[in-house]
Formats: structure tokens, C-alpha cells, sequence
């Protein structure tokens, strides 16, 4: 291999002892310290719908072969074992195109939670977002426009208008559109538009009208160079249980194409009302914006040092607010998604999701949401290309690092000694592939009693009552301590060499969580689940470098009052960063000395073994699988 000592390595290994390392992703223009060796091009990047371009280059930058992939198939007994896959397809509609995560077994990672329609469709994320304002007030949960979901809401907008004398403007969306296509603006019931369309019923005709929303039009943007703006800011969230969420220091500024004005005889030009790129790109008059503008678009490190150095405003106190309003619209859709992700997804490994966020800024200013975006445009367009790609390709890049992905089982077993001798001199490690006992989600008895006790306690303590019932707990401890067995030997299937089954040789210290006392204090006897949960934790906060964690911090623990249920895994992980985050080097000192006793590696003997398949999901038939509706006829 040639090498370059300059550049950046292929493969790094992980900060604890005891789990394999991982690829190492970077912009297309980063050089790596070497070529890549023949074992990795056989790592395999899945694309089952659209290709992203800048997705694309940067997997096969860092050596993956990129294919179609097969995502969404009629037979259910077709399961995808392992790999990796960008998935692109906009969820359209909640039934059609849906992912079935429970296909997805422990060794896939895929860019996708399920549940997130609830945030991604308009009317839905109103809905989510309304419950939990009526629920916990305007003060928290203020910074959407009030929304009207019509037809069911026509009557109640009718008389918000007539109430409000018809004074104020509202702007139409349609709920599963983007890029601003069907929006209009309206002043008077008169203008909401209405169009019926004939579905299909138990085989009938039905005619029905197509739902819109109607939104509260903020009329009070803040204005640079009289240009309404707003921000597309992306969102990296890394686990749903227990929520890990972060967000781009950088992102998009993007502009209208005209001078803003509220003047009712404007207001079918869309040009002064919608900052959206794809609109925006087809205006063809004069725009003074700021120097470093691409079409529309700036980024917001430039809006910044506009802010400071132009209108003398520091931006700090928007961007804490914009956090606020992140973190509150994640926990908008919590409860739904938590749910699904638990009843479908078998792994901490399988999941993550880059969302796009569109945040308006007035003249107070104040964020307000207007969208979620589950699939972000990443395109790198030709007349913005220079903007774009600054952007979008470092963005890829972190997220990917940031998620951990591990080479695959099977490269990682037929060709570890090249791996290790290219990549990784002196390794110690048992598998340089990925081990799905890390990821294990099954809990010991031992662990449910223990997360059943703290999350009993959570709920006390919110209820008044800040006493765990500690004997209770104990008691439980000792029923549990009666019945356990002694644990036996861990054999793997990982390490194949001519269909040949190797064993894990045993731990010389095994972890017991019951050897002391038990205590109030949920990081005392960590156990191997909550093991594996702070190991990934701070695995990730290594790889940041644009992204900042946002949650959990110290400082954010008051946030779970919002979610609709106690979790135990975000109480550890608010506990964890109470104690550790100041003095992160001591925490991560005290889970290598787990990993090295190899805690996190204990499973329930059922998790021990996972069959590897023989045959590559791309080879199913292809009468066995649907082509996504949008694809069709084209």
C-alpha cells in the first residue's frame, strides 16, 4: 500500500478495549494515510432508492463498493443480516413505502428510525407539537405558527379569521410536500383553495378533498437588506432510547428573492414570501445580499459574523434557542417513535437520522420551527455548487463518524490478519468485525429489576416523593441472586475459518453488579447493559467536530418532563453527565476498566450466537419486491 503520513487513517480503533474499530469516513478532497487494502473493497454501501451524489462519494472515498440494494420486499421471511444503507426515499405516505425495521437484523445500520413520519408530515408534527402545548403550556412550547389542519379545521380558521377581522395573513402548505410546491398565501376564507380527488375505497370510488394546512404567517421576519430569510440547520440523532441528539454548528442561510413586504396586493408573488432554494433559483431579479451569497444561499458562520460585525447582535442567544426548540421538537414525536423503535429494532446499532430543520428568526429574535425534514436535500447543485459542497460533504463525513460504523462481520472474519497487519499493528482484539453482543438490547432479570426500581423512583420523585424504595430493590436483588445460574462460556460465530466455529475464551474477571450494596445511585454497579449504553455515549462524543451534543448535558436533564414515560437508559445517561462531564477522562477510565473485564460483552445466554446468512439480500427475486410508488411509470 502507499502510504502518506499526512493523511488520515482508514481504520480506528476504538477508545475502550474489547470492541473492534472502526472505518473512518472523510470529505472527498481529505487525503487517507494509505491506499485501501484488498479486504475492505469488499465492504458493500446499499442505495435502495435515489442516490445521493455526495453521499455516494464519500462511502466509496472511503473504499465501499456502492450498490442498489433491495430495502422494501413482499416476502416476509427475507431478512437483511448485515451492511450499510443510505435509504432516500421520502415517506410519502405512512403505509406505502414503509421501512419493516423487524427485516433489518442486528448487523444493519440504516439511516432511518421508524416513526418519524410523525415529525416529518406538517399536519402530524402540528398535532404532536399542539398536545404537548396544551399539555405543558404556550411559555414552553410557543414556537410553532398555530396551524389549522383542513378540512377537518375549516370552521375554527373561518372564525379565527372573521375574530381577527380579517387583518392577519396565513400562509397554505401541503402536509407531505417540499420545496415550497402548492404553498400560497391567503388573507380571507375566501382564498383557501379546496381540491377533491377520487380514491379508492373497498374497491369503490370515493371523492374526497385533499388535506392542506393552513398556518399563521409571522409577519415580523428579521430583514437583512429588506430579504426575509430563513435557516435549513441539521440535526444528528444517534439513539431514540435512550435520546441522543446533536446539531451542525454550520448550516444553510437562505433568502427570498425579493424584498419583503406585507402588502396585500403582493401577496400572490410566493418570490417575497418563500426562501426555498428549488423556488427561489427561478427569480430573476436584482438581489443585493451580502457578499459570499451563492443564488440564495449563505451559510450561518457568515450570518454571524454579519450579525456581530454589521448590526452588532450576538447570536449566542438565538442559537441556545434554537437548541431549545431542537431538543422540545425531537420530544414532540418521542412517545410514538420510542414506541415503535422498542416493539422493531433489535439493536442499539441499527439507527440514526439527519434531519433538516427549517427555523424562522424575527425581530425579537426569537426561532420558530417550521418544518422537519426526515430526508434533507443533500444534492450539490451547479450554481451553488461552492456553498453546497463546503457544507455537505464534511457534514456526511462527521455524521457517518460519529454513528460507528464497523466493518462488517464477514470481511472482519476472512480477513483480519490483512486488516490488522494494514491498518492496525499490535491490535489485541478477539474480532476486528462488528460483535453484536456491544449492541445487545436484551436485559438480564438482574437489569430488568434494577431499571424497573430506578424508573419506579423517577416517577416517585416527580409525584413528591424522593425516596427509592431501597428494600424493595434488595429484595428483588436477592430473588434474582437465588435463581442465577454460573455463567458459561461464550462461544461466537464471528471467527469463521472454513465453516469452523471458534470460542471466546472466557473472562478471567467476570463483572457481578451484586457483589456490594445495592445503592440510590444509578451509576453505582453499572451493569453490562448500561455498560454498552455509556461505551457507544462517549464512543460518539469522540468523533464530533462541527456537531455539538445538545442531548444529554448536564444542563438538560429538566427535559425529561416532557417525554410521556420514564426511560432508565436517559436517566443514567443524565446521571453519567452530571458526574462526568466535567471530568470526561475520569468517566471513560472507569468503562475501560469494564470493557477490559469484558462486562459489556455479557449477554442472556439466548444473545450469544447469531447465525450469519449465506445468501446477499440482492439476490432475491425480483417479483419479490416493490418498487417505491414514487419510482413508477418513470
Amino acid at each position: 500500500m502507499t502510504s502518506d503520513t499526512h493523511g488520515t487513517p482508514r481504520i480506528r480503533p476504538s477508545l475502550f478495549p474489547n470492541v473492534p474499530p472502526y472505518h473512518v469516513f472523510l470529505p472527498p478532497w481529505k487525503s487517507y494515510d494509505c491506499t485501501i487494502c484488498p479486504a475492505l473493497k469488499e465492504e458493500e454501501w446499499q442505495f435502495p432508492a435515489q442516490i445521493m451524489p455526495v453521499v455516494r462519494d464519500v462511502v466509496e472515498h472511503a473504499g465501499f463498493k456502492v450498490a442498489k440494494g433491495i430495502l422494501r420486499c413482499d416476502d416476509e421471511k427475507d431478512v437483511i443480516m448485515a451492511g450499510f444503507i443510505w435509504d432516500n426515499l421520502p415517506l410519502v405516505e405512512k403505509s406505502i413505502d414503509a421501512i419493516d425495521f423487524n427485516r433489518l437484523k442486528s448487523g444493519v445500520k440504516i439511516n432511518k428510525f421508524p416513526g418519524f413520519f410523525d415529525l416529518n408530515r406538517k399536519d402530524l408534527l402540528w398535532k404532536n407539537f399542539h398536545e404537548m402545548q396544551v399539555k405543558f403550556g404556550l411559555k414552553a412550547f410557543g414556537f410553532h405558527p398555530d396551524t389549522f389542519r383542513l378540512p377537518a379545521e375549516h370552521d375554527q380558521l373561518v372564525a379565527r379569521m372573521k375574530e381577527e377581522n380579517y387583518s392577519e395573513l396565513y400562509i397554505v402548505k401541503l402536509p407531505n410536500n417540499y420545496c415550497g410546491i402548492g404553498a400560497m398565501m391567503i388573507d380571507h376564507p375566501k382564498k383557501i383553495p379546496k381540491k377533491t380527488k377520487v380514491h379508492t375505497e373497498n374497491n369503490k370510488p370515493v371523492t374526497k378533498e385533499d388535506p392542506i394546512i393552513v398556518q399563521s404567517y409571522i409577519s415580523n421576519p428579521y430583514l437583512i437588506n429588506g430579504y426575509k430569510f430563513d435557516f435549513r440547520i441539521y440535526v444528528l440523532v444517534t439513539s431514540i432510547d435512550p435520546l441522543r441528539i446533536y446539531l451542525y454548528k454550520n448550516g444553510l442561510v437562505r433568502f427570498a428573492t425579493e424584498k419583503f413586504s406585507t402588502s396585500r396586493d403582493k401577496l400572490d408573488n410566493m418570490f417575497i414570501h418563500l426562501t426555498n432554494f428549488t423556488f427561489n433559483k427561478k427569480g430573476d431579479s436584482v438581489r443585493d445580499y451580502p457578499d459570499g451569497c451563492q443564488v440564495n444561499k449563505w451559510s450561518i458562520y457568515e450570518l454571524w459574523d454579519y450579525l456581530r460585525d454589521h448590526d452588532g447582535i450576538d447570536p449566542e442567544p438565538f442559537w441556545e434557542g434554537v437548541k431549545d426548540v431542537v431538543i422540545k421538537t425531537l420530544l414532540c414525536g418521542h412517545e410514538n417513535i420510542d414506541r415503535m423503535v422498542k416493539a422493531s429494532v433489535g439493536s442499539f446499532y441499527n439507527n440514526y437520522n439527519l434531519l433538516g430543520l427549517d427555523i424562522f428568526i424575527d425581530t425579537d429574535l426569537k426561532p420558530y420551527l417550521l418544518e422537519v425534514n426526515t430526508i434533507p436535500s443533500l444534492f450539490i447543485n451547479q450554481i451553488s455548487k461552492e456553498i453546497d459542497t463546503r457544507l455537505k460533504a464534511p457534514l456526511i463525513a462527521e455524521t457517518m463518524n460519529i454513528c460507528g460504523h464497523h466493518i462488517s462481520t464477514g470481511v472482519g472474519a476472512r480477513h483480519k490478519a490483512d486488516i490488522v497487519n494494514s491498518y492496525l499493528p499490535g491490535y489485541q482484539g478477539k474480532t476486528v468485525g462488528y460483535d453484536h453482543r456491544i449492541y445487545c438490547k436484551v436485559k438480564s432479570e438482574e437489569e430488568e429489576v434494577k431499571q424497573t426500581t430506578f424508573c419506579k423512583g423517577a416517577d416517585a420523585a416527580s409525584n413528591g416523593d424522593n425516596e427509592l424504595d431501597e428494600v424493595e430493590y434488595e429484595e428483588e436483588q436477592e430473588e434474582d441472586d437465588n435463581d442465577k445460574s454460573e455463567e458459561s462460556e461464550y462461544e461466537s460465530d464471528y471467527e469463521l475459518t472454513d465453516g469452523s466455529v471458534a470460542s471466546e475464551e472466557k473472562s478471567e474477571e467476570k463483572h457481578k453488579s451484586n457483589e456490594t450494596k445495592p445503592s440510590t445511585d444509578i451509576l453505582d454497579n453499572l451493569t453490562p447493559c448500561d455498560a454498552r449504553v455509556l461505551l457507544t455515549s462517549e464512543e460518539e462524543l469522540t468523533q464530533t467536530e462541527t456537531f455539538e451534543r445538545i442531548f444529554p448535558r448536564p444542563d438538560t436533564s429538566h427535559y425529561l418532563q416532557y417525554m410521556s414515560s420514564t426511560n432508565y437508559y436517559d436517566l443514567l445517561l443524565a446521571s453519567w453527565e452530571k458526574k462526568y462531564a466535567g471530568c470526561r477522562e475520569e468517566g471513560r477510565q472507569r468503562l475501560r476498566e469494564l470493557a477490559e473485564q469484558k462486562v459489556h460483552l455479557q449477554v442472556p445466554e439466548a444473545e450469544k450466537k447469531v447465525k450469519i446468512q449465506r445468501r446477499s439480500p440482492r439476490l432475491f427475486k425480483k417479483s419479490n419486491f416493490n418498487i417505491p410508488h414514487i419510482f413508477k411509470n418513470k
